[in-house]
């Protein structure tokens, strides 16, 4: 019995690709609160701290979003943080960005605190970093 070989039909595509220029376009016009996955400004990073998208702030990363709890610290005391200044979560809860759970400090400062709770029990918590 001999086989017989068939070449498959090339499919068409649906559409045209897009251009570049209609890529940025349509990239542009998804951006910020016109765009479908809009979540009010607000997400969560992988180590677990609520970031607020404002594209101004001078420590915004390349997508717009600082911190929250360096933002709630600044509005509260009507100030400009300086790069080297550590905003301490109290509870060592990341989430939990009430005024009175923040502390500004120093990275040495900052560092002595977690090193005394080393081996021990954080208040309310297991995790030894904020």
């Amino acid at each position: 019995m001999t086989e017989v070989i068939v070449d498959k039909p090339k499919l068409k595509p649906l559409r045209k690709p897009h251009s570049e220029e209609t890529k940025r376009k349509i990239g542009k016009a998804q951006e910020g609160v016109k765009g479908n996955n809009w979540k009010g400004g607000i997400i969560v990073d992988k180590e677990g701290y609520i970031l607020e998208r404002c594209k101004d702030h001078r420590f915004a990363n390349s997508a717009g979003y600082v911190r929250q709890h360096r933002l709630v610290y600044e509005r509260y005391h009507k100030c400009s943080l300086l790069p080297w200044a550590i905003v301490h979560h109290k509870d060592g809860n990341r989430a939990n960005n009430d005024i009175s759970n923040l502390e500004a400090s120093t990275q040495s400062k900052h560092c002595g605190h977690h090193n005394k709770f080393r081996g021990h029990q954080f208040p309310s918590t297991n995790s030894l970093t904020c």
